[in-house]
């Protein structure tokens, strides 16, 4: 059996190691020995457009001041049986139809959103079982939305 030998840097090695050897020299050569040597570090959050922005407000929170909506819109933040809470545009006109368990309707007024976009609702609660279908509708100008909140009557 033969072995070949190779010579890097002066040395001779046997077989492929002296390609090994110039590998792993030019590889020392180009890498600083800090990053050489480094252990591995954890990865890095990439930043999000929230927080390049600031905070954006989560269901049920009044937004920021300052924060400006890409459209318009009303979300219901609380329901439950005698009241109803909506976040939309301040200034918005609301208004509130409660659908009894029956089929009957009832309008509950309207309301104007505050400053932080909130408008909000108490009538006395329902005594039937079922499910009563909460409708907001709101209007800005020429914009309206709706939302529905769904609760269960025991």
């Amino acid at each position: 059996m033969t072995t070949r030998s190779s010579t890097a840097g002066g040395r001779t090695l046997p077989g492929g190691r002296a390609l090994l050897a110039l590998s792993l020299a030019l590889l020392a050569s180009c890498a600083s020995p800090a990053t050489m040597f480094a252990s591995p570090s954890a990865p890095t959050a990439v930043p999000s457009a929230a927080d390049a922005s600031g905070t954006v407000p989560t269901l049920g929170t009044k937004p920021p001041a300052g924060l400006v909506l890409p459209s318009y819109f009303v979300t219901v933040t609380s329901s439950s049986n005698g009241a109803i809470a909506v976040l939309t545009t301040p200034d918005s006109r609301c208004g509130l139809s409660v659908a009894r368990p029956t089929g009957a309707t009832a309008d509950a007024g309207e309301r104007v959103a505050d400053t932080g976009g909130v408008a909000g609702w108490s009538y006395p609660p329902l005594a039937e079982h079922g499910v009563s279908i909460l409708t907001v509708r709101c209007t800005l100008g020429d914009q309206s939305q709706t939302a529905k909140a769904e609760v269960l009557l025991p």
